[in-house]
């Protein structure tokens, strides 16, 4: 008897196989120095990841594991737990700040030109929240593309306001 706890202790401290991921792509960077760390105190453990911005199938695609953004109305025979609590926030970068008029009242984000995610429902219109509640704006896309990192206003794009998850800016241990 005490051999087969034994056993299972052992076991239950291991573990070994294949985890199916599938995560943002921005997300899924970050989590990877983190997957370093956890295969090192389980060797047997074997990461396949898949990092789509777009929504995938996690049955179809066998996955084990989806990190999503945004409640999809997944279904009730997927279990779901909140992991972080992130932002969307406006950006722009400095240079296309000082090239154009300030933005003063939400409206006015139609007059400017926008980085639009092709996440699903997100395309044409932004949903912000203000002194006044709840706001939804039309909005001009400049540029449109699933990968919501694209329109990183401290770096390489000029092509217009943004609305960028704050995750990448939150702190970690």
């Amino acid at each position: 008897m005490d051999e087969a706890e034994g056993v299972v202790a052992a076991r239950s401290r291991s573990l070994s196989g294949t985890l199916r991921l599938v995560t943002p792509v921005m997300f899924g960077l970050h989590l990877l120095d983190l997957m370093v760390r956890f295969q090192q105190q389980f060797p047997d453990l074997v990461f396949d990841v898949l990092l789509s911005d777009d929504n995938v199938n996690i049955v179809e695609e066998g996955r084990n594991v989806a990190v999503v953004l945004l409640d999809l109305g997944l279904g009730s025979h997927l279990v779901s737990r909140p992991l972080i609590s992130a932002a969307l926030v406006l950006c722009a970068s400095p240079d296309y700040v000082r090239a154009h008029p300030p933005l003063r009242q939400v409206g006015e984000l139609s007059n400017h030109r926008c980085i639009a995610s092709r996440l699903s429902g997100l395309e044409g219109k932004w949903t912000l929240l203000g002194p006044e509640g709840e706001l939804t704006v039309l909005i001009r896309a400049s540029l449109q593309c699933q990968w919501r990192r694209t329109g990183n206003p401290g770096g390489h794009c000029q092509y217009g306001m943004a609305m960028l998850s704050s995750y990448p800016e939150l702190p970690r241990n």
